[in-house]
């Protein structure tokens, strides 16, 4: 479509939506779209239960199949192409990441809990690559989630909650977007 057929099938049209157009026809023409634009998602989740004893506990029975069905959720390399998987030092979260890591056929990165800025930073490099899955903690999945976001949404999920998956979009244009689950 030329500039003046364009113009003769929207004369009335506003200024910016010709441009919009425009702008989307040039975009589909090159062979992309809105959906192939960059943007990154991170996957966050609690730490599956675990015993209450002290130390570094394992998971419990519920735990592990708790665990388990995060693997079925998202280890399907035909769905959502996870690129990283993320824990915390801790047993717990090693032991949740682990069963997904192992279908998808990638390692559980460590990051110890208490380095946030770390984690972020590795967190933007996979997004090249893919989304990421981040196992965490009661105070730091709600952390990252409102940091990924710039403070549009901080969740405080009860401390009994292990079954809160949070699933942050951040787009290249727009706000980002958090859908909360339950598995």
């Amino acid at each position: 479509m030329n500039r003046e057929s364009f113009r003769k099938k929207w004369p009335s049209a506003p200024s910016w939506l010709k441009a919009a157009l425009l702008v989307l026809a040039i975009l589909t023409g090159a062979g992309l779209t809105l959906r192939s634009l960059p943007g990154s998602t991170v996957i966050l989740v609690r730490h599956a239960e675990r015993y209450h004893e002290p130390g570094d506990p394992s998971l419990t029975p519920e735990g592990a199949a708790r665990a388990e069905r995060l693997a079925a959720l998202f280890g399907d390399k035909g769905g959502t192409p996870v690129a990283r998987v993320f824990s915390s030092e801790v047993r717990r979260t090693h032991d949740t990441a682990e069963p997904l890591a192992h279908k998808l056929g990638l390692p559980v990165t460590v990051v110890p809990a208490k380095d946030m800025t770390g984690l972020l930073s590795q967190i933007r490099a996979a997004s090249r690559e893919g989304a990421s899955v981040v196992v965490g903690h009661s105070n730091t999945v709600p952390m990252l989630v409102s940091q990924l976001t710039k403070g549009r949404f901080s969740p405080t999920p009860d401390d009994d909650d292990f079954s809160s998956i949070f699933v942050v979009h951040v787009a290249f244009i727009g706000p980002p977007s958090v859908i909360r689950l339950h598995y």
